[in-house]
């Protein structure tokens, strides 16, 4: 034999027998190796302890001469019989085979015990040779009736259901079991001599290697490491969980490695299956809470998108049937970053109609009707064909389309859009279970997207109805400025039942109102228009404010059972500059002194009181219209010259579920402290400063007298005695010609004034307030007294001698009429308009 090849006969020897030993050796297991010339290599401390020879005298004899477990002590003819068994025997091992017998030995203490023996064939690495045989001897007879130590490792190894490989310190394989076997689909004895990455290729058999080597030169050993991939030229993936770890000799030089690999493919996919239907149910339950969250169409389509892009699909595109029957672009979503920061949307945008041609998907998916599922290879497709635009096709071909799910959205046996879900820079190829999903998606959102429909529609009938009982524009009123702003709640919300309105009175009084019916929607909007309508019946029979309220309230209570209305009603007297005012259940109004004043706890650096606006809240509250609580109403008088201004609002703008009210009123207090002199701007600055994200609808009403537009006032009080209707003429005659009236109105208006002071005098009893006023369109004459009677407009007989005062009055008079006052008393009035043309 070669130097070379004896070299290397010796190395693979040596290297089985470090491998055995640090393996075996532990167990108690002789471990013998000998070459093909049946010459022993090694010879463990085990196999001295066993067979009571030395390794000395062991190590370079030949085996059939040293002789073999049981031969000693025999006689001749037997020796000769068992040597030529013996010789038999491990001629077999020599010649391929694994060959395992029981022998019997002397034992310590007198006569004999058995022993396994097994021997097996060593190969040479690269070719395969037949270089010798390693022999492993154990005592036989362990306790609890087991069989001994190497056999109970061999056991062990060979029927473990564990694939279990024994490597070399280079790391090709020693030895495998039964399972490794079919793990690698190839037999132990191919497997002999190679890497992993040899027996198994492909990925699997390339990691595995690598973590072979790695254990030996580490020796920190890898426990669970889970590798995946194909194996061989079978390319299903398959997965194994493995541990490897390095063995050493008693020396603690590595001499190798061993694993454990146990095929998870099975467990593998049935985990990936329940993941991949866990996280279908996820999404399906992501949608339905994302898709019910709100009514607001535009914020469903936005979440729809959301939801798929990119967790299920690479672009989403929703188009909505237009009630022309064409489909019209509503929701349009890409993976984040397919487009550069100023790029423009390269398929047609949300707004616009979209006109698909006959090869598009979308275009099949409307002739048959039933959702589609499209794959092909991005090189391949004609993007021309199946594009709307060019632009559009470009963009496609430059992001590489690989797969498309087109579903109909359906809600009430009806088509109202189409939904696509894209795939492209992913790699995603989407199948049956895609679509099988996508399309109780798309269900979910075609019902979500038919509810927002049929909000909006609803919400637009409500808004419609809503701003048609608003007031157009508000009554210019003679002395007095107003400004006024209505809100609507958001897309996704209901419109409520907040309004305002400013109700001119014909002594030049004005009768301001801002109310909430609880609710939302239509039935809430026309409640509204009910409750207003007989507010403005109240307030055209002059009725004092605290009453007016409790025949609302009898109104709102009769109407229905769970109906609550809040609401401030307040007139305000030019004349006097005074607003008399009361509150049903609503918040409070706030007074701004215009001109800044000392305020309590604001101190310059030297002590002194700080100039600031104050604001104070008007407190006149009762309880709210149709709570049947039956209480009386009770009204303010607030004094409102033009140095003040009243905000009325509604609790839309001062309370959320975030913001208590007592919080939100001081935040309007603050800013009604920064507003100007123009009432529009205020209402604008107020409601951009503090006005909450939609979720309920809001009135505001700003009013501040005004003295360029206030009427001339003249006001005498006289006793209740005869003579004192001459000076009432006197102080008529001298007013008006203060003023610069005419001959011919001074006259009428002397001698009205007269009259209701006469009837005054003579019914009341108590003195008598006249009042004369003098505004752009003539003159109003009112007569105050604390009677309660009021007077009646009754045809007079030919014979009698009361009556004809009101009869001239009507006659002469544009309009006239009376008043409860609020504080008791009454009052009558009339007013004389100029007379036209010159002779005035």
């Amino acid at each position: 034999m070669r130097a070379d090849a004896v070299h290397g006969q010796d190395s693979v020897l040596a290297r089985a027998a470090a491998v055995l030993d640090a393996v075996l050796g532990h167990f108690g297991t002789a471990v013998i190796v000998i070459d093909d010339g049946y010459t022993i290599r090694h010879w463990n401390a085990q196999a001295e302890r066993i067979l009571g020879v030395p390794a000395g005298d062991a190590v370079g004899s030949d085996i059939v001469d040293r002789g073999l477990p049981g031969d000693e002590g025999f006689p001749d003819r037997e020796r000769v019989s068992r040597l030529h068994r013996a010789r038999h025997w491990v001629g077999r091992a020599l010649a391929g085979e694994s060959v395992s017998r029981t022998a019997t030995i002397p034992a310590p203490g007198g006569g004999v015990h058995s022993v396994t023996v097994t021997a097996t064939p060593v190969r040479d690495d690269e070719t395969g040779t037949l270089l010798g045989a390693v022999i492993t001897t154990s005592e036989a007879g362990e306790p609890f009736g087991l069989t001994s130590s190497s056999a109970l490792l061999e056991a062990l190894v060979d029927q473990s259901p564990v694939g279990v490989g024994i490597y070399d310190e280079r790391g090709r394989y020693l030895r495998a079991n039964s399972a490794l076997e079919r793990i690698t689909g190839r037999p132990a004895h191919r497997m002999a001599g190679h890497t992993a990455a040899y027996v198994m290729r492909g990925p699997v058999g390339v990691a595995a290697t690598r973590c072979v080597r790695e254990v030996i030169a580490t020796g920190v050993p890898m426990v669970g490491t889970e590798l995946v991939g194909a194996v061989g030229s079978d390319p299903e993936e398959r997965a194994f969980h493995c541990s490897y770890y390095r063995l050493t000799a008693g020396d603690g030089r590595p001499v190798g490695a061993a694993s454990m690999i146990s095929e998870v493919t099975e467990a593998r996919r049935t985990g990936i299956a329940l993941r991949r239907a866990n996280e279908r149910l996820e999404l399906l339950g992501a949608a339905t809470r994302a898709l019910t969250e709100s009514l607001d169409l535009d914020r469903t389509l936005t979440r729809f998108a959301e939801l798929v892009v990119p967790r299920f699909a690479d672009h989403c595109i929703v188009d909505l049937v237009a009630p022309d029957g064409r489909l019209r672009r509503s929701a349009l979503r890409h993976t984040p970053g397919l487009l550069a920061d100023e790029e423009q949307e390269p398929w047609t945008p949300v707004g616009e109609e979209v006109d698909y041609p006959a090869a598009h998907p979308v275009s099949r998916m409307l002739v048959t009707g039933t959702a589609r599922v499209d794959q092909g290879a991005p090189q391949s497709l004609d993007y021309e064909a199946i594009a709307p635009t060019d632009r559009s096709a470009a963009f496609a071909r430059r992001v590489g389309l690989t797969s498309a799910l087109t579903l109909p959205l359906r809600a009430r046996g009806q088509l109202v859009g189409v939904a696509s879900l894209v795939a492209s820079v992913s790699g995603r190829s989407f199948g049956e279970d895609d679509l099988a999903l996508a399309v109780q998606l798309a269900d979910r959102a075609a019902v979500a997207i038919d509810n927002a429909l049929l909000f909006r529609r609803q919400r637009e009938v409500s808004l419609t109805l809503q701003h048609s009982l608003l007031p157009k524009r508000l009554p210019d009123v003679p002395g007095l400025t107003v400004a006024a702003r209505y809100l609507a709640t958001t897309e996704g919300e209901e419109v409520g039942g907040d309004w305002y309105d400013l109700l001119p009175m014909p002594t030049g009084r004005v009768a301001v109102v801002v109310g909430d019916v609880m609710g939302r929607g239509v039935a809430a909007a026309a409640l509204m228009g009910q409750v207003r309508t007989a507010l403005r019946a109240y307030a055209a029979q002059d009725l004092p404010p605290a009453e007016v309220l409790g025949h609302a309230d009898e109104l709102v209570s009769g109407l229905a059972d769970d109906i609550i209305v809040t609401c401030v009603y307040g007139v305000y007297d030019p004349r006097e500059e005074q607003l008399v005012l009361a509150n049903a259940g609503h918040v409070p109004p706030l007074l701004l002194d215009l001109v800044p004043g000392p305020r309590a706890g604001d101190r310059a650096d030297d002590g002194a009181p700080v100039a600031a606006r104050t604001v104070s809240r008007v407190d006149a509250c009762g309880p709210p219209l149709g709570a049947a609580m039956h209480d009386p109403y009770h009204h303010v008088t607030v004094d409102l010259p033009a140095d003040r201004m009243l905000a009325l609002y509604t609790d839309g703008l001062v309370e959320t579920r975030d913001v208590d009210l007592d919080v939100g009123i001081d935040s309007l207090a603050r800013e009604l402290r920064r507003v100007d002199d123009d009432l529009d701007a205020a209402c604008d600055s107020v409601l951009a400063r503090i006005q909450p994200a939609g979720a309920d609808d809001t009135a505001l009403l700003l009013l501040r007298p005004e003295c360029s537009t206030r009427p001339r006032v003249a006001t005498r009080v006289l006793d209740p005695v005869p003579r004192e209707v001459r000076d009432c003429r006197r102080f008529v005659v001298t007013t008006m010609g203060s003023w610069g009236e005419g001959e011919e109105l001074t006259e009428i208006t002397e001698l009205l004034a007269s009259e209701l002071v006469t009837n005054s005098v003579r019914h009341a009893r108590t003195s008598v307030a006249l009042t004369l006023s003098h505004g752009a369109d003539g003159v109003v004459v009112e007569v105050k007294d604390l009677g309660g009677a009021t007077p009646r407009h009754r045809a007079a007989a030919v014979d009698d001698e009361g009556g004809r005062g009101l009869m001239l009055v009507a006659a002469l008079s544009s309009s006239w009429g009376t008043r409860v006052l609020p504080d008791g008393g009454k009052a009558v009035w009339c007013r004389l308009s100029r007379p036209l043309g010159p002779g005035r």
